[in-house]
């Protein structure tokens, strides 16, 4: 086989494997979650919500695929089902109600992150609130494994869930954050590269005057642009699911730079996010 056969051969292998990679383990799938907390409140999911214009794809150097789409949120619904340590009818039940506020895929051709914000409450079976809090959850991982980024951020937000839900529920301290869930967003950002490269390989440009190919190699550089999975207001509960505001619960409030949502109300016997 003569060089430029060579050649040719070797690019058209290389542009296959790219597309067929680009393409492939994107989806979220479900994955079995074993709490870690003893259980004994019956639970149910009431719902699974994702807020417009949440989901946010970077790609420098590579395809934009991975994007977090209405298949991987039905997905996280389907975990937070399966993992239900106690089921019950919804009379008798606390529910659940959870928010993704922003889930953040970025990549180049090297490795891979994920950044979400979850906010979420839980009401006891006379539909009072009695807990909510807003956390952050992050993931980084080698290249082409966005669908493994995505399951086991979304395994962190099913143990964080069921585990405070049964904690709170049973009236005992809130266990520790499982892993890859934090309670603030710099913590979970840190985890998440901030400057993305991809060196790309050799873009064919033909023959030189002795048959060897030539080519012009090139580097792609961006930022991963973590900030914009951040949130700094805190969902009104109350206005969100119709309950009655009590009198004496805060009032929805714009959190300034550095500060945390409220992380439960009412305040005693619940406490704080870590």
């Amino acid at each position: 086989m003569t060089p430029r056969l060579e050649s040719e051969r070797a690019l058209s292998v290389l542009i296959c494997a790219t597309l067929l990679l680009a393409t492939a383990g994107c989806a979220a799938r479900p994955k079995k979650v074993t709490l870690a907390v003893p259980a004994s409140h019956p639970v149910q999911i009431a719902s699974v919500e994702i807020e417009p214009g949440a989901a946010r794809v970077v790609n420098v150097g590579t395809y934009k695929v991975g994007k977090y789409k209405s298949h991987d949120l039905r997905v996280l619904k389907q975990m937070l089902n399966k993992a239900i340590p106690v089921h019950g009818a919804s009379k008798e039940s606390f529910q659940v109600h959870v928010v993704v506020r922003s889930f953040l895929i970025a990549h180049d051709n090297t490795k891979g992150a994920g950044l979400a914000c979850i906010a979420w409450a839980l009401t006891d079976p006379d539909r009072e609130l009695v807990f909510d809090e807003q956390f952050y959850a992050s993931r980084r991982s080698p290249p082409l494994s966005i669908g493994g980024i995505k399951n086991r951020i979304h395994v962190g937000i099913t143990k964080r869930i069921h585990q405070r839900t049964q904690d709170v529920a049973s009236g005992r301290p809130l266990s520790p954050p499982p892993e890859d869930t934090y309670g603030g967003f710099e913590r979970a950002a840190s985890q998440v590269p901030n400057n993305l490269r991809s060196d790309l390989p050799t873009i064919f440009g033909g023959y030189d005057q002795w048959g060897n190919p030539v080519g012009l190699h090139r580097t792609v550089r961006g930022q991963s642009q973590e900030g914009s999975a951040r949130h700094y207001d805190a969902i009104d509960w109350y206005n969100r699911l119709g309950i009655p505001r009590p009198p004496d619960a805060p009032a929805p409030e714009t959190l300034r730079p550095g500060t945390f949502p409220p992380t439960g109300y009412p305040r005693t016997g619940y406490p704080g996010s870590p």
